[in-house]
């Protein structure tokens, strides 16, 4: 499933699924470009074209349960980071 533009060379980002079964997702520029990020391995996972304000990088839309949040698919982008500390402090 492709979806957004890379950041970094311009071809589509993918959804893959590891050996191990974990998603992510690479460019398909690959072997040129070794662009990856993590993704979320429980929830709904809504793609949409849509990029981070901070970092440049994809949102995605998570929905788990009668929650819905757009995040940043880079784990470093400051957004996420935020996002984690409210998280924790609940």
């Amino acid at each position: 499933e492709e979806f957004c533009t890379c950041p970094n060379c311009g071809s589509k980002l993918r959804k893959m699924r590891s050996k191990r079964g974990k998603l992510f997702v690479s460019c398909s520029g690959y072997p040129n470009c070794k662009t990856s990020y993590p993704l979320p391995q429980r929830g709904e996972i809504i793609f949409e074209d849509q990029y981070c304000e901070l970092c440049k990088s994809p949102k995605i839309i998570l929905k788990t349960g009668s929650l819905e949040r757009a995040l940043c698919i880079s784990p470093e982008c400051e957004s996420n980071k935020e996002w984690n500390k409210k998280r924790a402090q609940k």
